[in-house]
Protein backbone atom coordinates (compact mmCIF):
# COMPACT_ATOMS: atom_id res chain seq x y z
CA UNK A 1 0.00 0.00 0.00
CA UNK A 2 1.27 3.33 -0.83
CA UNK A 3 1.79 5.86 1.83
CA UNK A 4 1.76 9.32 1.76
CA UNK A 5 5.61 9.89 2.18
CA UNK A 6 5.73 7.60 -0.98
CA UNK A 7 3.99 10.25 -2.77
CA UNK A 8 6.26 13.21 -1.86
CA UNK A 9 8.88 11.48 -2.84
CA UNK A 10 7.71 10.75 -5.89
CA UNK A 11 6.59 14.44 -6.24
CA UNK A 12 9.96 15.50 -4.96
CA UNK A 13 11.45 13.23 -7.66
CA UNK A 14 9.94 16.07 -10.09
CA UNK A 15 10.39 18.85 -8.18
CA UNK A 16 13.49 18.15 -5.50
CA UNK A 17 13.36 22.58 -5.36
CA UNK A 18 10.06 23.17 -5.50
CA UNK A 19 7.78 24.44 -2.33
CA UNK A 20 5.91 21.82 -0.50
CA UNK A 21 5.07 23.68 3.33
CA UNK A 22 5.60 27.40 4.54
CA UNK A 23 4.98 29.17 7.76
CA UNK A 24 3.44 32.40 7.66
CA UNK A 25 4.10 34.96 10.74
CA UNK A 26 1.32 37.35 11.61
CA UNK A 27 2.38 39.76 8.97
CA UNK A 28 2.04 37.10 6.25
CA UNK A 29 5.41 36.80 5.74
CA UNK A 30 7.08 33.47 5.58
CA UNK A 31 9.07 32.63 8.47
CA UNK A 32 9.88 28.69 7.56
CA UNK A 33 9.90 26.85 4.38
CA UNK A 34 10.78 23.28 3.08
CA UNK A 35 11.27 22.34 -0.31
CA UNK A 36 10.46 18.44 -1.33
CA UNK A 37 13.65 17.87 -0.93
CA UNK A 38 14.61 19.26 2.16
CA UNK A 39 11.35 17.83 3.67
CA UNK A 40 12.17 14.64 2.60
CA UNK A 41 15.58 15.20 4.11
CA UNK A 42 14.28 16.48 7.31
CA UNK A 43 12.17 13.46 7.98
CA UNK A 44 14.82 11.07 7.46
CA UNK A 45 17.26 13.04 9.87
CA UNK A 46 14.06 12.58 12.51
CA UNK A 47 13.20 8.78 11.75
CA UNK A 48 16.75 7.92 11.81
CA UNK A 49 17.44 9.82 15.17
CA UNK A 50 14.53 8.00 16.48
CA UNK A 51 15.53 4.57 15.79
CA UNK A 52 19.30 4.85 16.34
CA UNK A 53 19.66 7.21 19.40
CA UNK A 54 16.23 6.27 21.36
CA UNK A 55 15.44 2.36 19.67
CA UNK A 56 11.76 2.85 19.58
CA UNK A 57 10.00 -0.22 18.49
CA UNK A 58 7.36 -0.50 15.83
CA UNK A 59 4.26 1.00 16.43
CA UNK A 60 5.39 2.91 19.62
CA UNK A 61 3.54 5.95 19.93
CA UNK A 62 5.10 9.16 20.92
CA UNK A 63 3.63 12.48 21.93
CA UNK A 64 4.34 15.50 19.88
CA UNK A 65 4.59 18.57 21.99
CA UNK A 66 5.42 21.75 19.72
CA UNK A 67 4.84 25.25 19.19
CA UNK A 68 3.16 26.84 16.00
CA UNK A 69 5.48 25.86 13.06
CA UNK A 70 7.14 23.28 10.43
CA UNK A 71 8.93 21.17 12.54
CA UNK A 72 5.86 19.88 14.18
CA UNK A 73 4.72 18.64 10.65
CA UNK A 74 8.52 16.70 9.80
CA UNK A 75 8.08 15.34 13.52
CA UNK A 76 4.91 13.67 12.33
CA UNK A 77 6.53 12.73 9.03
CA UNK A 78 9.26 11.88 10.57
CA UNK A 79 7.71 9.03 12.85
CA UNK A 80 5.71 8.04 10.62
CA UNK A 81 9.03 6.79 8.35
CA UNK A 82 10.24 5.45 11.06
CA UNK A 83 7.06 2.76 11.93
CA UNK A 84 5.98 4.70 14.83
CA UNK A 85 2.44 6.43 15.66
CA UNK A 86 2.92 10.24 16.49
CA UNK A 87 0.54 11.59 19.14
CA UNK A 88 -0.03 15.53 18.91
CA UNK A 89 -0.87 17.28 21.62
CA UNK A 90 -0.43 20.94 23.02
CA UNK A 91 2.68 21.92 24.63
CA UNK A 92 2.12 23.53 27.85
CA UNK A 93 2.17 26.50 28.43
CA UNK A 94 2.84 29.69 30.77
CA UNK A 95 -0.71 29.98 30.97
CA UNK A 96 -2.78 27.35 33.10
CA UNK A 97 0.51 25.62 33.28
CA UNK A 98 0.09 22.96 35.55
CA UNK A 99 -3.45 21.94 34.04
CA UNK A 100 -2.31 21.62 30.32
CA UNK A 101 0.68 19.25 31.96
CA UNK A 102 -1.67 17.73 33.65
CA UNK A 103 -3.56 17.04 30.75
CA UNK A 104 -0.71 16.07 28.50
CA UNK A 105 0.51 13.36 31.02
CA UNK A 106 -2.86 11.64 30.91
CA UNK A 107 -2.63 11.67 27.17
CA UNK A 108 0.20 9.76 27.36
CA UNK A 109 -1.00 7.27 29.60
CA UNK A 110 -4.27 7.12 27.63
CA UNK A 111 -2.31 5.78 24.71
CA UNK A 112 0.69 4.76 26.34
CA UNK A 113 3.67 6.89 25.09
CA UNK A 114 6.81 5.45 24.49
CA UNK A 115 7.77 9.15 25.15
CA UNK A 116 7.98 12.91 23.98
CA UNK A 117 9.42 14.70 20.99
CA UNK A 118 9.42 18.37 21.58
CA UNK A 119 11.57 21.33 20.46
CA UNK A 120 14.38 22.13 22.63
CA UNK A 121 12.48 25.59 23.76
CA UNK A 122 9.84 23.11 25.10
CA UNK A 123 11.67 20.44 26.68
CA UNK A 124 12.59 22.29 30.03
CA UNK A 125 9.05 23.30 30.65
CA UNK A 126 7.86 19.28 30.06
Amino acid sequence: MESILDRVEDWAGENPARLLYSFLDLSGTPSESYSYEAFLARTKVIAGYLRAEHGFAPNDRLLLAYPAGLEMICAFFGCVRAGLIPVPVYPPSSHAFHAALNKMVHIARDCGAAGVLTSGDYRDSI
